[in-house]
This record gives structure tokens, C-alpha cells and sequence, in this order.
């Protein structure tokens, strides 16, 4: 048996490199297209950029093993079938299910060691890649928040930001600032040294400029209020309110590749182990239950102003919101950290059984029903994703929910192929008991006539 596992084995090793190296160039030119415009024509070193697409390549190598993985299994057990090579290994004895099992194991080392990559080599390699970006672009900071709006965006040491809706600007001639305005702004200021919570701002409109090439980034909000810890009592919270309020956002090592290759500011969900980020979701946790408190305690306070009262439930309400906003994002991070690499074991079972009832249809389609097959996968991921960042799905069901049921449909085709194969012998058996009995009675006729 063991050497029918490892023909098997073998079955995968040529489709899965080849499906890896396809995936992989693809995502690298994705990536050359993405960030074109930022180093294109800037006089950057080739070592710079170079170094640029290895640390891109963290991200790449996380998506490309899964969707290898896949291609690998029903490419395998297609040519498998197609060879009829799974038919005369069931005439033996062999079931189906025997025949995946070593392709389970498989992928089950593949998934742990894309955990283990996910969690310890990926968070660095997309820290150290944002930093070095950002050293590279020479752009409006507005141009890149304009494609993220509603979005939580870690561009800034030390400050989250999330803005409803950017409206580019063109700067006048002469003008040494370029600026755009912006609506709906939500800020997390952070300590740097830690252990403090963040302080919130929050802004009806404002504008955002870039200065000094870069090296500093200056925000002038409007209509807006201001939350920080009271440092005589850490429990509650001291709220200002302003019509105008200027943030200035000082970063003397942009622009400088060599520092920011050793920055070590702010890091953002994506640029985080599962560990730092749970103890992130859990800081939120906390958040929201002191915000909790708060609003309870404007509800039994009856001797506050009932407009006054109002406007500042609906206040802690908006910080709640936000509070869980940050901590479901986090917990989300943390899940797919898990689900993706599991989706190696996951694609097996529905590739295997597949591959087998794609008989005569060729590598092609094989090919193409792992490709639609995997879009419908991150598809799910990415709906989950923002499902559960509003709080409408909860985080885990968000990440885990896809493998599940393609899970399920992979072991439910599995047990398919194997029961068809059952009710065929099955089937197979009335015509050979008729055939025997024929024979029979033939010898039997044979024999009498032979007496008499």
C-alpha cells in the first residue's frame, strides 16, 4: 500500500510546482502594476526595487501554496482516472478514500508550515515592506486614501485613520503642500511607548497635506471632538470639543529607505502575529466595555439636560462602534492567519473526488475548475472579511465559513465516488449471477443428454 501512497505522491509534485510558478507570476505582475507608479522614472536603486518584490513575496507565496495545492490534487487524480488507473486499483480492493488519504497527510504538512510562515515571516515581511514603499512614493497622501475610503489605513506611525470620503485637489503653481479635503474622519492616536489608550478624534471634514517632501503630513479637522484618558483617573475618559484642530504627523525617516528599514513604529493588523493582534482585539475589548459603562451611566443620570444627554450617548455610541470596528478586524487577521493554510486540506478533499469524476475532460479542465473554484473560496473570504469588520458576521464564521462547507461538499462527493463505484459492482453482480446460472443449466443439459 505504501508504495501505491507514494505513486500518488509523485502524481502531485509536477502539476503543483507548475501551478505555483503560474499563480506566482501572475501575482508579481500584479504587484509590478500596483507599484509602477511609485517607482517608475524616480531614479531609485535596482537593489531597492529589488529588495521591494522579495519582501512583496511573503504575500504571494501565502496565496499561490493554497491555489497550488488545488491544482496539484485534480490535475493528479484526473490523469489518475483518465489512465484508468483508479479503476483497476478499485478492481483489487483499493477505495477511493485510500487512495486520498496520503494527499490529506500531504496537505497537512503543507498546512502547518504555511501557519507557521503566516504567523512568524509574513507580519514582518509586509511591516517592512509598507515602510519601504512609503519611503519610495513621492505622491499626495489623498491619492491613496482615496482608494481605501471607509477603510481603517496604518500609513501613519502611530495613528490609525479612517476617512468616509476624500475629495482630490489640484495644487496651485508654486504651492509646496498639496492637499485634499476629506469628510467623516475617525483618528486613533496611539502612544508609542504603549500601555495608554489611544486617543480618539473625530471630525465632520477636514484637510490632509503633505510637506517637506514627505517628511511630514499635517491634518486640519473640523467640527470635531476629542477623547483622551484622564490622567488623574485612568476609568474615564476627558472629551473636548473644537471647530478646528490641527494634527501634525512627523516622520523625519520618510523618504529614507536606510531608516525605514529599521523603523519599528506602529504596525498594522496585517504586520502583527496572531498573538500581538489577540492582545490588540482584547485592549478594544475592554474599550467598549468601559464606553458601556459611560453610556449607562448618562442613562441614569436624570439630571442632565435631555438634548445634552442625547448628543453625548450618541457620541459614546459612534466611539463604540469604532471600538468594535478595530477589535472584529483584528480577530478577523487572526482566523485567516489559520483558514488559509487549512484550506490546503480543505482543497484535497474537494479537489480529489473532483479530479476522479472529471474523466476524459483533460488537464484544461481541471485546470479551470480549480481556478473558478478558488475565486469563489477568496471571494467568500473577502465578503466575510468586510461582513465582519461592520459586525453583521461573527469573525470566526467570517474566515472558517468557506472551509466548511467546501469541506463537507468535498467529503460528501468523496463518499459519492466511492458508493457509485460500490453500487456498480453491485450492479455488475445480477448479470453474472444470470451468466452463471445459464452456465449451469447448459452444463446440466450438456450432462443429461450425454446420459441418455
Amino acid at each position: 500500500m505504501r508504495t501505491i501512497w507514494r505513486a500518488v505522491l509523485r502524481e502531485h509534485i509536477g502539476p503543483f510546482f507548475f501551478a505555483f510558478a503560474v499563480v506566482f507570476f501572475i501575482l508579481v505582475l500584479d504587484l509590478l502594476i500596483d507599484v509602477m507608479d511609485s517607482i517608475l522614472g524616480k531614479g531609485i536603486a535596482v537593489g531597492t526595487v529589488l529588495q521591494l518584490f522579495v519582501l512583496n513575496f511573503a504575500w504571494i507565496i501565502a496565496l499561490a501554496v493554497p491555489m497550488a495545492v488545488l491544482v496539484s490534487v485534480l490535475m493528479a487524480f484526473a490523469r489518475l482516472a483518465n489512465d484508468n488507473e483508479i479503476t483497476a486499483l478499485m478492481a483489487v480492493g483499493i477505495s477511493p478514500s485510500s487512495l486520498v488519504f496520503p494527499s490529506v497527510v500531504a496537505g497537512g504538512f503543507v498546512a502547518a508550515g504555511l501557519m507557521w510562515f503566516n504567523n512568524a515571516v509574513l507580519p514582518e515581511s509586509n511591516f517592512r515592506a509598507r515602510v519601504l514603499l512609503n519611503a519610495l512614493r513621492e505622491q499626495k497622501p489623498a491619492i491613496s486614501l482615496k482608494n481605501r475610503e471607509g477603510q481603517f489605513i496604518t500609513d501613519f506611525p502611530g495613528y490609525v485613520l479612517r476617512v468616509d470620503r476624500v475629495m482630490l485637489e489640484s495644487p496651485g503653481a508654486g504651492e509646496e503642500a498639496s492637499g485634499s479635503r476629506l469628510e467623516g474622519i475617525l483618528i486613533y492616536q496611539f502612544d508609542q511607548a504603549g500601555g495608554t489608550r489611544p486617543t480618539v478624534v473625530t471630525a465632520k471634514s477636514g484637510t490632509i497635506e503633505i510637506w517637506d517632501g514627505g517628511a511630514t503630513v499635517r491634518l486640519v479637522l473640523n467640527d470635531g471632538e476629542m477623547s483622551q484618558v484622564d490622567s488623574k483617573n485612568p476609568e474615564s475618559d476627558i472629551r473636548t470639543q473644537f471647530k478646528r484642530q490641527t494634527i501634525i504627523i512627523a516622520d523625519r525617516q520618510r523618504g529614507n529607505p536606510e531608516q525605514l528599514r529599521r523603523a519599528e513604529g506602529f504596525r498594522g493588523d496585517r504586520e502583527l502575529s496572531s498573538a500581538a493582534m489577540l492582545e490588540r482585539a482584547r485592549m478594544y475589548d475592554r474599550q467598549v466595555e468601559a464606553v458601556d459603562a459611560r453610556i449607562a451611566s448618562l442613562v441614569a443620570d436624570t439630571g442632565m439636560a435631555a438634548d445634552y444627554r442625547r448628543q453625548q450617548i450618541a457620541s459614546e455610541e459612534r466611539v463604540r462602534q469604532g471600538y468594535r470596528q478595530m477589535a472584529n478586524q483584528y480577530r478577523v487577521e487572526i482566523h485567516k492567519k489559520f483558514s488559509i493554510p487549512v484550506a490546503c486540506i480543505v482543497f484535497v478533499l474537494i479537489g480529489a473526488p473532483l479530479g476522479m469524476m472529471a474523466r476524459g475532460t483533460g488537464r484544461s479542465v481541471a485546470i479551470v475548475a480549480s481556478l473558478v473554484l478558488f475565486l469563489l473560496y477568496w471571494a467568500s473570504l473577502i465578503a466575510g472579511e468586510q461582513l465582519a469588520d461592520r459586525g453583521f458576521l461573527p469573525p470566526w464564521l467570517a474566515m472558517w465559513g468557506a472551509n466548511i462547507i467546501i469541506g463537507l461538499w468535498g467529503i460528501a462527493l468523496l463518499f459519492s465516488v466511492t458508493w457509485n463505484v460500490r453500487m456498480a459492482s453491485l450492479m455488475e453482480l445480477v448479470p453474472r449471477a444470470i451468466e452463471a446460472r445459464r452456465s449451469r443449466k447448459a452444463s446440466s443439459s450438456a450432462a443429461k443428454g450425454f446420459v441418455d
